[in-house]
């Protein structure tokens, strides 16, 4: 069951990734770039992978497909860093304009790939240490920290998966 769940959601990750690619990566003012939204698609589908898995990652380091997403995540690199670092002054406000399951939904994506697919590879394994540092993890986390606090979001029944760890504590 692992190797087919992770398949499914390894073709997903690929699909978006390899749409990441392809996208100007652009800024133009407010507007929010397809790049962007792209990248919020890959980290859900991590997220998918994560509660797919009950956040157990043996099976993914038994998986013949995850060198395709080690390559893409490596080649897309810089790029993600840069959604990581942009993502919480685009989509985490104190309007609520974005839901708050979205929002958990790609933190916790970020961590199925930070905790899940550590110790694969030792040369990835940087690429994740950079992208936890250059996607500005910390920063990341501080705004999602005073936007819980202050904002309190609302989930509704169904939002948070039943197997979510208590370190992925965004969603508590």
């Amino acid at each position: 069951m692992g190797t087919d769940v992770c398949r499914k959601h390894f073709e997903n990750i690929s699909k978006h990734l390899a749409e990441f690619e392809q996208k100007p990566k652009e800024v133009n003012g407010n507007l929010i770039p397809e790049w962007f939204n792209v990248g919020e698609d890959v980290f859900q589908e991590f997220y998918n992978l994560g509660t797919s898995l009950k956040w157990n990652y043996t099976p993914l380091r038994q998986s013949q497909e995850v060198e395709d997403i080690l390559c893409r995540v490596t080649k897309n690199q810089d790029w993600l860093q840069s959604f990581l670092s942009m993502y919480p002054g685009v989509r985490i406000d104190m309007e609520g304009a974005t839901p708050a399951v979205n929002i958990c939904q790609v933190r916790s994506g970020l961590e199925t790939l930070l905790q899940g697919f550590a110790g694969i590879h030792k040369p990835f394994d940087n690429v994740l240490i950079d992208l936890k540092q250059m996607g500005e993890l910390e920063e990341f986390d501080e705004h999602l920290k005073v936007w819980a606090d202050s904002h309190r979001p609302d989930f509704f029944p169904g939002d948070r998966h039943p197997d979510t760890p208590k370190s992925h504590w965004w969603w508590l």
